[in-house]
């Protein structure tokens, strides 16, 4: 089982090297491959970071992804299969994936992918701040000043401590 499973991940790096390698040759043969990363802006790497992160959480872990992993049944027959289960429920691993999928869609189509990128990145930017004042809460409700935030939302407890949304 165990030499499957190491031939299982040795595909997945090779579909993963022929996808890179794919959408490099596509970005060159349409005269869009970056010639140094000082083509891209901060800006721009930011808000290709936030949107990735943002996308990777809804695919890997919220509850409105779901039906993404269902696609990707864990106990299936087929090698494949349970190797794509397991790699969709990584938020490591698909977060890769993600990652050259919105970058190459950003360096093809600029201006179609500008928006969707923008939103996503505003919302794992919200997320990111969202956590960061539950994190504090604590802090400043132990040296009496609770009343300068809001109550817990119900995303609060559960949903940050099993990283699951389901409001």
């Amino acid at each position: 089982m165990q030499h499957r499973e190491e031939w299982a991940m040795a595909c997945y790096s090779a579909l993963f090297l022929l996808l890179v390698g794919g959408m490099e040759w596509w970005l060159a043969q349409t005269h869009r491959l970056p010639s140094s990363l000082e083509a891209l802006s901060a800006w721009e790497v930011g808000m290709l970071a936030l949107a990735t992160f943002r996308l990777t959480r809804i695919v890997a872990r919220e509850e409105v992804g779901r039906w993404v992993r269902a696609l990707f049944p864990a106990q299936s027959r087929s090698l494949l299969l349970r190797t794509a289960a397991s790699l969709v429920r990584c938020p490591w691993c698909f977060g890769v994936w993600t990652a050259a999928v919105l970058t190459s869609g950003y360096l093809l189509w600029p201006s179609l992918t500008a928006f969707p990128i923008l939103l996503l990145a505003v919302a794992g930017l919200a997320i990111a701040v969202h956590t960061a004042v539950g994190a504090l809460r604590p802090i400043i409700s132990s040296r009496g000043n609770a009343n300068e935030l809001p109550p817990p939302s119900c995303q609060d407890k559960a949903a940050l401590a099993t990283e699951r949304h389901s409001c």
